[in-house]
């Protein structure tokens, strides 16, 4: 569950920062910066784990 959490937040933005940066956004385009963003999304959360740390948010770095 909290992994496909992670992936979906990072694919909605990396697509977000994709779409802003289009000029006029085409169906195909649209469908290729998702599968870039997905992608994108999968390796982010590997580099994650890989470096070895956690995502925590502010509730549980204050101690809630």
């Amino acid at each position: 569950m909290r992994a496909g959490v992670e992936i979906a937040w990072w694919s909605v933005v990396l697509l977000g920062l994709t779409v802003v940066s289009i000029s006029s956004v085409s169906p195909v385009e649209l469908t290729v910066a998702g599968v870039a963003a997905l992608g994108g999304a999968f390796a982010a959360r590997r580099m994650r784990q890989v470096a070895g740390t956690d995502v925590t948010g502010a509730a549980a770095r204050s101690g809630r």
